[in-house]
């Protein structure tokens, strides 16, 4: 199964050393093949970015990309960025 999948970037000043400046967010729907996945992420975007406007997170993180991914690539890539998935019972 694919997810559309965002990287954000904190762009806070101040952020403790050990908060990763990077992370994958991953949507709940899930899509069978990954074409079918790349159809929905200009849909997604405009949701996320208007989501994180409404909520006013943008003046905190910024949208680095979004890309169509499996739960597996997702916990890998964040895993890659300093994020512990063992400590969220995740692997």
């Amino acid at each position: 199964m694919f997810y559309a999948t965002v990287l954000l970037q904190l762009t806070l000043a101040n952020v403790p050393a050990n908060v990763p400046e990077f992370g994958w967010f991953q949507d709940i729907v899930p899509h069978d093949s990954q074409f079918t996945c790349q159809e929905t992420l200009p849909e997604k975007y405009r949701e996320v970015y208007a989501t994180m406007s409404k909520d006013k997170v943008l003046d905190k993180m910024s949208i680095v990309e979004i890309r169509c991914m499996t739960v597996e690539d997702y916990v890998y890539r964040n895993e890659e960025f300093g994020h512990n998935f063992t400590a969220w019972g995740i692997r």
